[in-house]
């Protein structure tokens, strides 16, 4: 899964409840969808692009270091570029918005 996917299950046992380690993703009554209207949406890459051999960002206009595309990558906010450590971080910061929004539409009657 991604990002979204994650932040999906997190929010799903946080409504229904964890009743297992082991319990599945929409089981519960209340399923969870993050939908992503661009796909940069699904990107964990926080950081922005960086030049792989000296750290330093990456060209702007052209996504190059020296003239190379081949160093420039983007990495996200997970220790060492972390991939599944950026998903968790991503995901969770989606999950907090959401649970604050339901609870504040919740207040509204």
């Amino acid at each position: 899964g991604d990002n979204k996917g994650w932040a999906s299950y997190l929010l799903e046992r946080q409504v229904n409840g964890p009743t297992s380690d082991t319990a599945r993703a929409g089981a519960g009554p209340f399923v969870a969808a993050f939908a992503a209207s661009a796909l940069g949406d699904v990107s964990p890459n926080t950081l922005g692009a960086r030049c792989q051999d000296t750290g330093l960002p990456c060209d702007a206009l052209h996504s190059t270091c020296n003239g190379r595309t081949q160093l420039c990558t983007s990495v996200g906010p997970g220790a060492g570029g972390d991939m599944f450590d950026s998903t968790r971080i991503i995901a969770e910061r989606q999950l907090g918005v959401a649970a604050s929004l339901m609870a504040a539409a919740g207040n509204q009657q």
